[in-house]
């Protein structure tokens, strides 16, 4: 592909474009989770991914986005899914049920494509050490760090300050999008399909879960983004 992987394109910096430009990413992130949805819920029997992440997203020449790398996929059948590979995904992006020992299913994937929104969105690793004193320190966790902001109300502070022109709408969906698909319990984060209509804008996300939730609770405001049928 033209423009390589996303991990070198975005966090290797070889593409000024994606490093500054949000449609760019958000477009991205689109075409991911389309991506998913036609594993999930288009083809059949339905894939199982197995190993979302940036160096498996390749970007073509106009930056579409398109996973590759389908050596740990499965499919599943019956609701039953096919040998589980001995290797289990990429270690931050897998799935923690998975990651333990449990069964892959596309709940797994799901998780690993809300670590994903959230490196596309920050526009840093997942585990990221630093040097700096403890205040800094508590952010080496992207996950963590996303968790923390978002119980504070504070979930735009996730985006990357080397984006320019920011729609701070999509941008609160993708965070919110993100938060949703990394929830511990797989039965609480959404399908692929859910996930799509999200950033297609032919639903609204749900409000953030407790466990995500400010205090007092609330929601995050979102401006109708249904579109007519």
């Amino acid at each position: 592909m033209p423009n390589g992987s996303l991990q070198d394109a975005l966090l290797g910096k070889r593409c000024p474009e994606l490093v500054a430009e949000w449609p760019r990413r958000f477009a991205v992130a689109r075409d991911v989770a389309a991506a998913l949805h036609y594993l999930h819920s288009v083809v059949q029997p339905p894939v199982i991914h197995g190993d979302v992440k940036p160096s498996n997203v390749l970007l073509d020449g106009e930056f579409r986005a398109h996973l590759s790398d389908f050596g740990l996929a499965r499919i599943r059948s019956e609701e039953e899914v096919s040998s589980t590979p001995s290797m289990r995904g990429t270690v931050c992006y897998v799935a923690p049920e998975y990651g333990g020992g449990g069964p892959l299913s596309e709940k797994c994937d799901i998780y690993s494509f809300g670590v994903l929104l959230l490196v596309l969105i920050s526009g840093r690793r997942p585990l990221q050490m630093t040097t700096s004193p403890m205040s800094e320190f508590e952010k080496a966790s992207l996950i963590s760090w996303a968790r923390h902001l978002a119980q504070v109300g504070r979930l735009l502070d996730l985006v990357d300050p080397a984006l320019q022109d920011v729609n701070r709408e999509q941008a609160l969906l993708c965070i919110t999008v993100a938060l949703l698909c990394i929830q511990r319990s797989p039965t609480r984060r959404p399908s692929s399909t859910e996930v799509f209509e999200m950033l297609a804008g032919e639903v609204e996300p749900p409000p953030l879960p407790l466990e995500f939730s400010p205090s007092p609770p609330g929601g995050f405001p979102f401006k109708s983004r249904k579109k007519g049928r």
